[in-house]
């Protein structure tokens, strides 16, 4: 089996230092993967998720947000940044993304808090060409125990197909509501995990390994993206 070509670097957010990795061949669509609000690019939940998509032939290239790059570099734990400084990161790094040689098409992909950040950015956007998706993995729909402090009302402007995979005991996305606040929304679908919770798995010993048939249902909503 061939190798997938790897790549890093850096990432300046407003004066911000960050850092982005990269898997896979550019040419044709990149998939830019971000991180929930507890855990880094490097956790095994990312790291699962992001071996089976290059596995499939995906480029993937995942990256911190501000306040993770000096959780990692400096060994103490911070709150999330505010969300402007995150969809800063997200502009940052599709503009940086659709520099690199062979870039045609991206496609934002997100776990929680990092889904709804890139939902927020493509909700400000008249045109987020050249994103052509948006995959949400456990969106954050609303507080843990709170249905009625939704995160929603900006989805109707995303100008992106959406693909929101959510598992039927996620605490943050009650899948009535998400049904229901999609209603509206025009080229948005729900692909919907059995059993799983805010990280998609039915078990605390679960990770992603290619064997998740939410995996290939990613991988099949990036191919149709990317069309």
């Amino acid at each position: 089996m061939t190798t997938a070509r790897t790549a890093h670097g850096s990432l300046d957010v407003q004066g911000r230092a960050s850092r982005w990795t990269r898997r896979g061949d550019t040419a044709g669509t990149v998939v830019l993967f971000a991180h929930g609000a507890g855990a880094p690019l490097t956790s095994d939940w990312m790291e699962g998720t992001t071996k089976a998509l290059v596995d499939a032939g995906v480029c993937v290239a995942r990256f911190h947000f501000p306040y993770m790059h000096r959780v990692v570099t400096e060994g103490k734990r911070r709150p999330p940044d505010r969300a402007p400084i995150c969809v800063a990161t997200w502009a940052a790094m599709i503009a940086k993304a659709a520099r690199w040689k062979g870039t045609r098409r991206i496609v934002v992909m997100g776990k929680s808090m990092g889904a709804r950040m890139a939902s927020m950015w493509l909700a400000e956007q008249d045109d987020p060409a050249p994103v052509v998706g948006a995959i949400h993995l456990g969106y954050p729909l609303h507080p843990p125990g709170k249905p009625e402090k939704l995160r929603s009302a900006h989805l109707a402007d995303v100008g992106v197909p959406q693909l929101f995979v959510s598992g039927t005991k996620d605490p943050l996305c009650t899948l009535s509501l998400l049904r229901r606040e999609l209603r509206g929304v025009s080229d948005a679908r729900i692909a919907v995990v059995e059993g799983g919770d805010h990280s998609l798995v039915r078990t605390r010993r679960e990770l992603p390994d290619g064997s998740q048939a939410w995996l290939g249902t990613v991988v099949e909503a990036v191919a149709a993206m990317s069309r």
